[in-house]
């Protein structure tokens, strides 16, 4: 029941960033028409959707436990990470039809390669929250 709850709470995540991202990136296309220079950027997109799999991530790592000591964060977080890596590898399987191509325009019109950068981005920095940033810190030996 909890890793189904987990799941749940995942897949809500990545659906509202998606939604911001999507929100977001309108925003900086808007934006970029004004000045010549990014009106043709391919790199913006790509910033846009790691930056929203970034803030995704730290949001799913730290739901309900802001407050927790590292440790709780750490225990917590490993679920959450168990769970996310499937979660994304189904939401790109699942949306991976919708990708448009050269020859024909589905609708909605999705981008591959901006899907697989969110979704990579949003695993790759819950590893990093949990490897990296919430690794309990050594006690420094003492001399004696």
């Amino acid at each position: 029941m909890r890793l189904l709850r987990t799941a749940l709470a995942t897949l809500g995540w990545i659906a509202l960033f998606d939604v911001l991202g999507v929100v977001l990136l309108l925003l900086a296309e808007l934006v970029a028409a004004l000045d010549i220079v990014w009106q043709d950027s391919i790199g913006l997109g790509y910033v846009v959707w790691f930056v929203t799999g970034v803030f995704c991530s730290v949001t799913i790592y730290l739901h309900g436990n802001e407050d927790a000591s590292v440790d709780v964060v750490r225990r917590a977080g490993l679920l959450r990470v168990a769970v996310t890596i499937p979660v994304c590898l189904l939401v790109g399987l699942v949306s991976s039809p919708f990708w448009a191509d050269d020859v024909e325009v589905r609708a909605p019109p999705d981008s591959g390669p901006l899907t697989i950068t969110y979704l990579v981005t949003i695993v790759a920095a819950m590893l990093f929250w949990h490897f990296v940033v919430f690794t309990p810190t050594r006690r420094q030996p003492t001399l004696r």
